[in-house]
């Protein structure tokens, strides 16, 4: 009879404990859309559009107001107002509802207080300015996304690390320009890094290019953290000061295919190592700075890279 118990207790147990952390997991992947503070739900979505008077379309969530604003020397810049950006003083997480297919351009531009924001696979595209100069410190982009829009990420000192899912083909201009990112996976889907998408990322110390990108835009990865990179052979010229003004840039890795170098290194004042494929036939001299004795070219004997070496001073290694 204790015997009978004891199985029985156990059993109770099981089927309590299973329906309990079924429970759990059911709740942790089917959050209600709406704001949190603290795990807690504060407002479901539709009461939280009500309360910041939201008029816009049901499936995009876009600005409210936007000002173009001079600066000196005749540049210009965007200024947005977003529905959400006053909207609370303490810190919140966000659940965006599967309406949502696009998160519109300036959507929580300015937005300090929103520290997480949870998009759905509904999605497919994050628009220019979306989360310009927002609080977030996590955001999980799903599979369904295709393009990061111009700025999307731009100056979000707080954004320390993310990752970007194998559906996205596009990273646009400054995406994610003066970011506070320390490490960052782009994808094998990726063919496009627009001008400035990581300048200025002073924190951001490691980073692997795909040999899906084929162009590199002006100043992509400019006065940024990053003490070595390795540019794939899909890259066929070098030209946009791609990776200028880098302080903390050492080892550089050119693989074979790229053909031209034609500037991209210009005050990299650290650099010692540069590896040059016999692909290139041409460098422009200047392209790796003016300290050109402190530096190594690493290539094959009788390689354009040896010629350039020799004709410019620089030290060169056969590998």
């Amino acid at each position: 009879m204790k015997k009978i118990s004891k199985i029985l207790s156990l059993a109770l147990t099981i089927i309590i404990a299973t329906a309990v952390f079924s429970g759990c997991d059911s709740e942790t992947a089917n959050l209600e859309p709406g704001l949190y503070r603290n795990d807690k739900l504060l407002q479901s979505w539709d009461e939280f559009l009500k309360n910041v008077g939201y008029n816009g379309e049901n499936d995009v969530i876009e600005y409210k107001a936007k000002e173009e604003k001079e600066l000196s020397g005749g540049n210009t810049i965007t200024e947005y107002t977003s529905y959400f950006s006053d909207y609370s003083k303490s810190a919140c997480d966000l659940v965006l509802p599967e309406s949502i297919t696009r998160i519109g351009e300036g959507a929580f531009a300015y937005c300090l207080n929103f520290e997480s924001i949870i998009i759905p696979d509904s999605v497919t595209s994050i628009d220019d300015s979306a989360f310009t100069m927002s609080g977030l410190t996590s955001i999980t982009i799903p599979n369904s996304v295709t393009d990061i829009g111009d700025r999307a990420f731009y100056y979000c000192s707080s954004l320390t690390n993310i990752t970007i899912p194998d559906s996205v083909t596009r990273i646009g201009e400054d995406a994610f320009g003066c970011s506070g990112l320390t490490s960052i996976t782009i994808p094998n889907s990726v063919t496009t890094i627009g001008d400035g998408a990581f300048h200025f990322c002073n924190s951001l110390t490691n980073i692997t290019i795909p040999s899906s990108v084929t162009s590199i835009g002006y100043q992509a990865f400019a006065m940024s953290g990053l003490t070595s990179i390795t540019v794939p052979g899909s890259i066929k010229t070098i030209n946009n000061d791609e990776f200028c003004g880098m302080n903390d840039l050492k080892n550089v890795t050119i693989e074979e295919g790229v053909e031209t170098i034609n500037g991209g290194f210009r005050f990299c004042d650290s650099l010692t190592s540069i590896t040059i494929p016999d692909s290139v036939t041409y460098i422009k001299p200047g392209s790796f700075g003016d300290d050109i004795y402190s530096i190594t070219i690493y290539g094959s004997k009788g390689s354009y890279a040896e010629l350039f070496a020799n004709e410019n001073g620089i030290a060169f290694v056969e590998k």
